[in-house]
């Protein structure tokens, strides 16, 4: 587990406008989010070399591990993303008070994620990916890295007639200021995905299940 120090990357200030500004489903607003108020994490396609306005940000924290993955691909001789990064993904979760912006991030690369469950009915995937957490607060980020979470693949999207049969779900504790996270695959709980992350790198444990 890495803790990064305080500090000003370019898109600090991009992140917080767009805590502020995007809809409920991506930021969250710190008071009102409850234990039991589990939603949807949020997905972004990290795969173009120019971000879109929404998807930048989460960019900039996978930098190093977006490259990194690319230089896998070269290397196995893989030349066919040219103007493209390599596949990768990624799934977030966002909560926000007057002062301050927290992030919840996990990439899904080929390079870096394991599978830890294949439905084979329908192909949906959960793997275990890296996590990293930030705090954005007066224009300074601190990051915590080297912990990992599971991560959806959806190869078939739920139905609208039941759109929670199989979701990475996450909630805000306010009472402990953690996330909490987890996954259903056909309405059934994957066990080793449940997960407590306190939002501050300090209280950050060593070991993740839920109680």
């Amino acid at each position: 587990m890495k803790n990064d120090n305080a500090h000003r990357p370019p898109l600090v200030l991009a992140l917080v406008a767009l805590v502020s500004s995007t809809c409920s489903a991506i930021a969250q607003d710190v008071p009102n989010q409850s234990t039991d108020d589990w939603r949807a994490m949020v997905y972004s396609d990290l795969s173009p070399v120019k971000p879109t306005a929404s998807s930048a940000a989460y960019a900039e924290l996978w930098e190093k591990e977006i490259l990194s993955n690319d230089q896998a691909y070269v290397g196995q001789g893989d030349t066919s993303y040219q103007t493209r990064n390599a596949p990768a993904h990624e799934a977030h979760y966002v909560v926000r008070s007057p002062i301050k912006a927290v992030v919840l991030s996990v990439l899904d690369t080929a390079t870096g994620c394991t599978v830890k469950y294949q439905d084979s009915a329908t192909g949906n995937v959960v793997k275990m990916c890296p996590m990293v957490t930030a705090i954005y607060q007066g224009g300074n980020v601190t990051t915590t890295r080297g912990r990992q979470a599971c991560f959806l693949e959806l190869a078939v999207p739920n139905q609208p007639s039941d759109p929670n049969n199989t979701v990475a779900y996450a909630s805000y504790d306010k009472a402990s200021k953690s996330m909490k996270l987890g996954v259903v695959v056909n309405h059934q709980p994957i066990k080793d995905c449940a997960q407590v992350v306190p939002l501050y790198p300090f209280e950050m444990p060593t070991a993740g299940p839920a109680n």
